[in-house]
């Protein structure tokens, strides 16, 4: 059997982690709301959560195979939550049997905590055929109906009880009769366990018998040899069952990781429904840019409880530079642009009426961070040394997501700093959407016509509309405005500095 719900020809490796930088990702596009609404209280789909988030998919056809394999689960969520049950209870028992150096211990120890592992297994085993019988025509994505025809194929019933039937062989261990040969210098090889028969009268009337002989009880050398020739024998059934222990366990292991995956992911679309929010299935896109309809925060709505405003926005340069009023909205839509890229390249719905964009090889974030309290280095020294570690990381195509870089010296500066950065991040083919207030590095980009710009709305009478639309940069800086919002009056031009 195996589990391949997520990548179309293997499982996904159990102990995946999170690139590095995950850590300021999260933080920086507000994804624990997210994180929260897929896992609940299970610490176990939390580590899935981030790890399936942040390890982003470039296939295509690997999208497509989890997108049809989420319709599934959100169709039937119950039966997906059952799969997860059952993995789990499964792992459970096999933890309570299995230990460091199991495989080392004496064969009758291990012969034991293997039979006991897999009769604890099989009315497990058994509800899975079940489940994959009963269920295996509702599904209809590749990925489940795969699975259900491998369960329903190698648990049938026959399997199942030919290996309870040895288990039952296996506990009347006086019983117990092995075979083998004999092999160079007369050692026995191949031992195997043979099936007690009664042998029949015909077989009988015709004289056939085993050869017997006994061992004297005070024959040291003898009985040692025996105990030897039984402990190869055990060894050869114990290391056989251990085998198939530990397959079902990397077996249970895939399908816990992989069900949680997508329980996590259906948890997510319905918690984002009950805010009103709709979700929609993205489309990758061959061209740079994206494209979205109603694009909004999802950490605002799970947070609000509401419906957020969205934004429609379609954009197919490498570089995006969006200026603006304070609180008009910029941040909350570079955060709802890297949630649905990561959303998409994880195989999952986006928070948004449509979206399509080209795949990345990763989304990184650089976000502007409060000084560091204890003066080890200046707030233009960490975005610098941040920055450089970012870079370092890059996987190829990567999607960068700056908010107010390089903002922490003179405007000058800062634009010569940030406008050299960009640059590089561009011809090195990576894609970046960046939040700006210096004036001076957006008109120059601006003027050399290297990106495509979007300005946060603002009604003729100052209202924010909370949206982002194509705009070039304004030169005022909007201090005026927060003086007045600070202290009730605008400040006189004419007053003396």
């Amino acid at each position: 059997m195996r589990v391949r719900l997520m990548f179309l020809d293997r499982a996904v490796p159990v102990d995946l982690r999170p690139p590095a930088g995950s850590r300021a990702v999260v933080e920086d596009l507000g994804l624990a709301a997210i994180i929260s609404a897929m896992a609940g209280d299970d610490v176990f789909l939390s580590d899935v959560a981030v790890a399936g988030l942040l390890s982003s998919v470039t296939d295509p056809q690997v999208l497509r195979h989890r997108q049809d394999a989420l319709a599934d689960t959100v169709a039937d969520v119950r039966t997906v939550e059952r799969l997860y049950a059952l993995a789990t209870e499964a792992l459970d028992a096999l933890h309570r049997h299995m230990f460091v150096g199991w495989g080392q211990q004496l064969p009758e120890n291990s012969l034991y905590h293997s039979s006991t592992t897999l009769r604890e297994l099989l009315p497990i085993l058994r509800e899975l055929r079940t489940i994959a019988a009963d269920r295996g025509g509702v599904f209809s994505s590749p990925a489940f109906t795969d699975l259900f025809a491998d369960i329903v194929r190698d648990l049938a019933e026959p399997a199942l009880v030919g290996v309870a039937r040895c288990l039952d062989g296996l506990e009347q261990a006086r019983d117990t009769r092995f075979a083998g040969r004999l092999g160079d210098g007369g050692a026995g090889v191949d031992y195997h366990r043979v099936e007690l028969r009664r042998r029949s009268l015909r077989h009988r009337l015709r004289g056939a018998s085993a050869v017997r002989f006994r061992v004297d009880p005070d024959d040291v050398e003898a009985a040692q040899e025996l105990a030897a020739v039984e402990d190869r024998a055990l060894r050869t059934i114990a290391s056989t069952l251990l085998r198939s222990t530990t397959d079902l366990g990397e077996y249970f292991r895939a399908l816990r990781w992989e069900t949680g995956f997508y329980l996590a992911a259906a948890r997510l679309v319905a918690a984002l429904r009950a805010t009103g929010s709709p979700v929609c299935r993205p489309t990758v896109r061959a061209a740079p840019g994206f494209a979205a309809r109603d694009l909004y925060d999802p950490g605002v709505a799970l947070c609000a409880g509401r419906r957020p405003v969205g934004n429609d926005v379609e954009v197919e340069r490498s570089l995006i530079v969006v200026t603006g009023p304070n609180q008009g909205g910029k941040s909350t839509f570079l955060r709802s642009v890297g949630a649905a890229q990561l959303l998409m390249q994880a195989g999952l719905c986006v928070p948004a009426a449509s979206f399509e964009s080209a795949v990345h090889g990763g989304v990184a974030t650089h976000f502007r961070r409060r000084e560091d309290a204890g003066l080890t280095m200046g707030a233009l020294d960490e975005e610098l040394a941040r920055m450089d570690r970012i870079v370092d990381t890059l996987a190829p195509r990567s999607l960068l997501l700056c908010n107010e870089s390089f903002q922490t010296t003179n405007e000058r500066a800062g634009a010569w700093i940030a406008r050299n950065v960009l640059w590089a991040l561009i011809e090195a083919d990576h894609t970046v959407v960046c939040v700006t207030h210096l004036y001076e590095l957006a008109a120059r980009l601006h003027q050399e016509r290297a990106a495509q710009f979007l300005r946060a709305e603002r009604t003729p009478d100052g209202a924010r509309t909370l949206r982002v639309v194509p705009g070039a940069p304004h030169a005022s800086s909007n201090g005026g405005e927060l003086f007045q919002q600070i202290f009730g009056e605008s400040p006189d031009p004419d007053a003396a500095p």
